[in-house]
């Protein structure tokens, strides 16, 4: 969903999830890489939490987000 959502502000957006000791999540576009680390406890959370912590941290980055069709963003941040 993130990915998505993301591609729907700019097409050239790509996600990537790694896993090693913790998760990594890469956001790339616009000549900009964004890298978050996101832990096992914080993926075991409350629904939305993962998503709301991934785009606190990618706003947070510089990452512009905006409600696009749906209401997904406004479920994540309540």
């Amino acid at each position: 969903m993130i990915e998505q959502q993301l591609q729907e502000l700019d097409e050239s957006d790509v996600v990537v999830l790694t896993k090693l000791e913790d998760y990594t999540l890469s956001v790339q576009g616009n000549n900009l890489t964004t890298d978050i680390t996101i832990s096992n406890s914080q993926i075991l959370n409350s629904p939305y939490a993962l998503d709301k912590y991934i785009w606190t941290e990618l706003r947070k980055k510089g990452v512009e987000s905006k409600e696009a069709n749906g209401n997904y963003l406004g479920y994540v941040f309540m």
